[in-house]
């Protein structure tokens, strides 16, 4: 874990939890080099901001 602290960032990691087929139950950590997750990796962006919210901010900017 050199190359976080060379990039100026604190070394990270990812835990995943998997159940595969002969494998059982196992964890991963895996070390987290990038800004995007995994979902923004695939073009899938992911807003949490409550639907609510959202429409009443669109609603202020387009009057």
């Amino acid at each position: 874990m050199q190359i976080m602290p060379m990039l100026g960032r604190e070394p990270a990691f990812n835990m995943t939890i998997n159940n595969g087929p002969g494998a059982g139950l196992y964890l991963e950590f895996l070390a987290h080099t990038q800004e995007i997750g995994g979902f923004e990796q695939l073009g899938l962006w992911v807003c949490q901001e409550s639907t609510t919210n959202a429409a009443a901010y669109l609603r202020e900017k387009l009057s």
